[in-house]
């Protein structure tokens, strides 16, 4: 329990790097929109709560994240606050890049029932 705790706080505090600077570790060489999705994943397994308060936060943000950054963050919103996920893409559909849209759609595949799928014919 205690390893996944530090490991947890590690990658929150990587993402509140990324957040605040555009990169995880200004070593790193690799993409800082890719380290991040990573970042989320591992979190995604160790803190739901993390997972999806970063996810949030990079997906509304206007400045953080590239399309496909936020394709993810999509997707773990989908597992772990669908709620909020579904009411996202019922607001922002009509300004959705096609990596966002995309997930949406695969997304709502999974809700077949909703009216957002009904309203928008996806039967």
């Amino acid at each position: 329990m205690m390893i996944n705790l530090k490991e947890s706080l590690i990658l929150e505090e990587k993402l509140k790097n990324y957040i605040k600077n555009g990169y995880l570790d200004i070593n790193s060489f690799d993409n800082p929109d890719d380290e991040a999705a990573c970042t989320l994943t591992e979190l995604s397994y160790l803190n739901k709560g993390l997972c999806e308060e970063y996810s949030r936060l990079i997906i509304e943000s206007e400045v953080v994240g590239d399309d496909y950054l936020k394709s993810r963050c999509l997707d773990h919103l989908l597992d772990l606050n669908k709620k909020y996920a579904l009411k996202y893409i019922e607001e922002q559909v009509n300004n959705m890049s096609i990596p966002i849209l995309s997930t949406a759609m695969s997304g709502l595949v999974q809700y077949s029932n909703s009216k957002f799928r009904k309203k928008y014919h996806l039967n």
